[in-house]
């Protein structure tokens, strides 16, 4: 009987003493920590017109490393411009009150912390600078819009048909160039008949699209050209043109029988690499009451650092063609489409936007 409650005694005592480590174990297990912070240098290239004032955001952390990265702050000796950290410490803008067309070089060191950590680490940046001269980039861009008309009058159906559409297309917002720049003209595209009518707003910048008002059937693609001129009497005038198309869908009483839906698609790229191609099923998520073709692929912003094009009726290409190897800055193009549903139907027709995002491909030992 001893002997069984002294062997009871030692099981509870041995329990007790593998809880404890257990326990000690549990409390002294270590904690992931974050990536260390590390900050790497920079190098931008600008090319800038003469006689004007810039300011441009150099995105210094897009390849730095660590978790919930600031900026702290900047030091430099001496420089032509002016460095300025944003409000949220993300980037860095660097301005320059009146640019005379010299080439030079500035350069300026940062400090990055991670997680609002007391200590930082540090990068330096170097900006390239030069004058464009005669070189300047005047590019003018497809436009697509969407848009489905009014009943006029409304709730007749027995009245004959008639269509009222008025909107101002803002198609300057994708084009660049030297100076201001404004619309010169706009035409009708010499392959297509236009039902819609034509003109400027007082400004210049935008067309004003109207419908007609008896159109011989609905929906429709309108398509037009526009020439803008850009410039000034320091910089001369530069003119660029560029293909606007308008899908006019049934009256905003009728059900909305296709849907277009916005995509991302995200890509990684090999450092060093100068182009690369991708094929963009865009339509995968969109939906009619039968086919779906690509009508029109247009870019939403000037500066995209690659080109988005029709495959077939529907897949579209996107071509990421760099001037110099990929550094591992993160690229984002932005662009838009239009989908029509193919003969069979009304042909109606939807817009989505398309976005796509190159990140660096992870490094192999």
């Amino acid at each position: 009987m001893k002997v069984v409650l002294l062997l009871g005694i030692l099981c509870l005592a041995c329990q007790a003493t593998a809880e404890e480590t257990a326990s000690v174990a549990a409390e002294t297990a270590p904690v992931p920590s974050p990536p260390e912070a590390k900050a790497v240098d920079d190098e931008f290239e600008l090319k800038w017109p003469p006689g004007q004032a810039h300011r441009v955001a150099l995105r210094v952390l897009a390849n730095d490393i660590g978790e919930s990265l600031t900026i702290r702050r900047t030091h430099f000796m001496s420089m032509d411009g002016r460095v300025e950290v944003s409000k949220n410490r993300k980037v860095i803008f660097y301005s320059l009150d009146n640019y005379a067309g010299q080439e030079y070089t500035d350069g300026f060191q940062y400090m990055v912390a991670q997680n609002g950590a007391a200590t930082d680490v540090s990068a330096c940046v170097d900006i390239h600078v030069c004058s464009t001269l005669q070189t300047y980039a005047v590019t003018a861009n497809t436009d697509l819009y969407s848009f489905r008309v009014a009943r006029d009058p409304p709730g007749k159906p027995d009245v004959a048909t008639k269509y009222k559409l008025s909107k101002e297309l803002d198609v300057l917002a994708n084009d660049h160039g030297p100076g201001d720049c404004w619309l010169h003209s706009v035409k009708p595209d010499a392959d297509f008949a236009i039902y819609g009518q034509l003109q400027f707003t007082e400004d210049k910048k935008c067309v004003l699209y109207t419908s007609t008002g008896d159109v011989p059937f609905m929906p429709l693609v309108d398509r037009f050209k526009y020439i803008m001129q850009c410039g000034n009497d320091a910089l001369g005038l530069y003119a660029a043109e560029a293909l606007v198309q308008v899908a006019v869908g049934g009256p905003q009483t009728q059900k909305q029988n296709i849907v277009a839906k916005d995509n991302k698609f995200r890509f990684k790229l090999a450092l060093g690499s100068i182009t690369s191609t991708w094929q963009l099923p865009v339509l995968a998520n969109d939906h009619g009451r039968g086919a779906l073709a690509i009508e029109g692929v247009a870019p939403s912003k000037w500066d995209n650092n690659g080109t988005a094009s029709m495959n077939t009726a529907y897949c579209i290409t996107y071509v990421l063609a760099l001037g110099k190897p990929y550094n591992g800055t993160v690229i984002t193009d932005k662009f838009k489409y239009i989908a029509c549903e193919e003969r069979g139907y009304d042909g109606e027709c939807a817009a989505a936007n398309v976005e796509v995002v190159i990140t660096p491909a992870a490094v192999r030992n």
